[in-house]
């Protein structure tokens, strides 16, 4: 996919970024080899083709912008527990990023353009709940819920992308699903679930608004740069016994990670390949110089 959208707009590889938000509501979460469903080729090509047609779009829009960034926070994410094997799903007490980023794009004139809200949560509320005839419904989640509010208020922007920053190990505060934990029986919300959903999104939203409101003027005098890499880091596998939910960890060979930046100004777009998922995905991180 990069090397399609680089030569749709006539830019090096190395100038691309491939960004998933990680929606756990998609026929393609969780493809871990072995064959493939007609569904899940179909989805993965609508993917493909749209993100090339997205991109060609944005080429032919291009014009003259103006680019901010923000810090807020969000309170709608925690530790999911894994690390420490715990049976419940989630720590309370475990290390939780609540930082909220965000970049708007504007005219010359001050409309706005996009946004890019960066924020670091899985999105699994309605993860397995069945909310419709006995089963699954497909959804952007948090990520897409949180677009559609933006999108659709004036005080937002026509295009609102969303990504989930460094989400490995933390999760909505709420869901819809929720297992056996002790005496307490498995229970599954349903439809009232995208209640949940709603609730979540509309927190997000609102700090990114307030995010917006503290955002200092809007540059366009920037320095536009690029760059690609590959690291290596020593090389692990974390497994949990799901009996006594003790946590093992093997050393495993040393594994090379492909790095990749784009800097507009003192924001820089970070991006770290996620190896376990066969590098078709990349992490997506904002930070600022």
């Amino acid at each position: 996919m990069v090397a399609e959208v680089a030569q749709a707009v006539g830019v090096p590889e190395s100038n691309v970024i491939v960004a998933a938000s990680h929606t756990h509501e998609s026929l393609t979460v969780f493809i871990h080899g072995g064959e493939l469903t007609p569904a899940q080729v179909k989805e993965i090509e609508h993917a493909r083709t749209g993100s090339v047609e997205a991109a060609r779009q944005a080429a032919a829009h291009l014009q003259p912008a103006r680019i901010a960034f923000a810090r807020g926070e969000a309170f709608v994410n925690i530790n999911d527990g894994e690390l420490l094997g715990r049976g419940t799903g989630v720590d309370p007490k475990g290390p939780s990023d609540k930082t909220l980023d965000v970049v708007r794009v504007e005219s010359t004139s001050g409309q706005p353009i996009a946004l890019l809200v960066d924020y670091a949560t899985h999105a699994q509320v309605m993860f397995r709940s069945a909310s419709k005839d006995g089963g699954y419904e497909v959804s952007g989640d948090i990520p897409g819920a949180v677009s559609k509010i933006m999108e659709s208020n004036p005080a937002g922007a026509p295009v609102v992308l969303y990504m989930p920053s460094a989400e490995g190990d933390q999760k909505p505060i709420l869901e819809s699903l929720q297992p056996a934990i002790g005496k307490l029986p498995a229970t599954d919300e349903g439809a009232a679930g995208w209640g949940l959903l709603d609730i979540l999104a509309r927190r997000v939203a609102q700090s990114t608004f307030e995010a917006l409101g503290s955002m200092a003027p809007a540059v366009s005098n920037v320095t536009l740069q690029a760059a690609a890499s590959t690291v290596t880091c020593p090389g692990g596998h974390v497994r949990v016994d799901n009996q006594t939910h003790q946590v093992t960890l093997e050393d495993r060979p040393p594994v090379a990670i492909p790095v990749a930046a784009i800097r507009i100004g003192d924001i820089a777009f970070a991006a770290v390949a996620a190896t376990w998922a066969q590098k078709s995905a990349r992490r997506f991180a904002l930070l600022r110089r």
